[in-house]
């Protein structure tokens, strides 16, 4: 990598490592691990202590977080993404190998949901996941790393097979880079069962939509009870990001345009001229947004009925602008708000929380013994 490509690495970390060690005694005999969620411009690492309650209770303290902007054509390049990250990681201080559950981006990810008799046998659902993969890919299956999960259908007869797939290769390729780094990789986590994770509890009247929103693309989860249901990928509503808008068009840089928005964010009738302004550059963007949240409820509510879709819950770099959730929920019947610490976590790093968290610490958050 070149110099000024370190640099520009270097400048770009946020990783504040107070508080790395838990001197606390409720959690030795816990076991530490670390989320890390690879986005396609931006990776986040949660570190964790994690331990298993009397009743089977599942829960984690955060002892150090960060992010990292990662470099254009990173997400596709193992090598380049090593490079990028060899020096985040080796300042959050990782003695030998550590376990890590990772989430790779979205783009490396494609996605098919087909019909399933419901309690259909688990040998005859590998079977159908199988032949769907070979038909939709073709001479590729052979070189395609793929999971599934069923879930509820239209009607009581009828499942929803749940398939995404990613190119083994990469995979490979990318979680061999990350055992150079010190990070075991015991688990890869697409992107689709992190964010349906977000609609906490495990009771299936749990229902929501998670909307992750990205560098000008949104992806929306419909969840029940944590598990995805439905999913709309990568759906693509702006040229570039919020930060990247309000930029250009204030001529200031991506480092404060981001201040702006998170400190006095988007609000119309806003007492501040910054937050007015902020809007006024952002009212396309937010516009163009709408209407993707708009088709999806629509499709939710004709297949799943009204009360499907009362709760939306905000994630990723977008859900940072401040008042965002408020000027969504005035234009929808919906409570729109944006992610937050579950209950079940205790956040004690020196960086503060943040929404582009929440995938990283929803992959601590899983109910096995990984």
């Amino acid at each position: 990598m070149h110099e000024e490509s370190l640099e520009l690495t270097k400048q770009f970390m946020t990783l504040k490592l107070k508080n790395r060690k838990s001197t606390s005694s409720l959690w030795q005999l816990g076991q530490t691990q670390i989320g890390l969620d690879l986005g396609a411009c931006c990776a986040k690492m949660v570190v964790a202590e994690r331990r298993w309650t009397k009743d089977a209770q599942l829960q984690c303290r955060v002892t150090a977080a960060g992010s990292l902007r990662l470099p254009a054509g990173a997400v596709t390049d193992a090598q380049q993404l090593q490079q990028a990250l060899r020096l985040w990681i080796d300042d959050f201080d990782v003695q030998g190998s550590q376990s890590c559950i990772a989430c790779l981006p979205s783009e490396l990810y494609d996605y098919e949901a087909v019909e399933l008799a419901a309690h259909t046998a688990t040998d005859e659902t590998e079977r159908l996941v199988y032949e769907s993969v070979q038909q939709i890919l073709g001479e590729s299956a052979q070189t395609a790393s793929y999971d599934y999960w069923t879930s509820s259908g239209s009607t009581s007869d009828v499942d929803t097979l749940q398939i995404v797939w990613t190119a083994a290769q990469a995979a490979q390729q990318i979680t061999g880079k990350l055992v150079q780094l010190g990070l075991t990789c015991k688990s890869l986590d697409a992107p689709a069962l992190a964010l349906g994770r977000l609609v906490s509890g495990s009771d299936p009247q749990n229902v929501g939509l998670v909307m992750d929103i990205g560098n000008g693309q949104v992806t929306f989860v419909w969840s029940r009870g944590g598990v995805t249901q439905y999913l709309r990928n990568r759906i693509r509503f702006a040229e570039t990001s919020a930060v990247q808008i309000l930029a250009d068009k204030l001529g200031i840089t991506e480092l404060s345009a981001e201040t702006l928005l998170s400190q006095w964010g988007i609000d119309p009738s806003s007492e501040s001229p910054v937050s007015r302004t902020n809007h006024q550059c952002l009212e396309d963007w937010s516009e163009k947004l709408l209407f993707e949240v708009q088709r999806t409820l629509r499709y939710l509510q004709n297949r799943y009925g009204q009360a499907s879709c009362k709760q939306i819950t905000l994630c990723g770099g977008g859900a940072c602008i401040r008042g965002l959730s408020q000027w969504l929920m005035q234009h929808l019947d919906s409570q729109v708000q944006v992610a937050g610490i579950p209950s079940s976590c205790q956040w004690s790093a020196s960086e503060s929380y943040s929404p582009t968290y929440a995938q990283a610490l929803s992959l601590l958050l899983q109910g096995d013994d990984r």
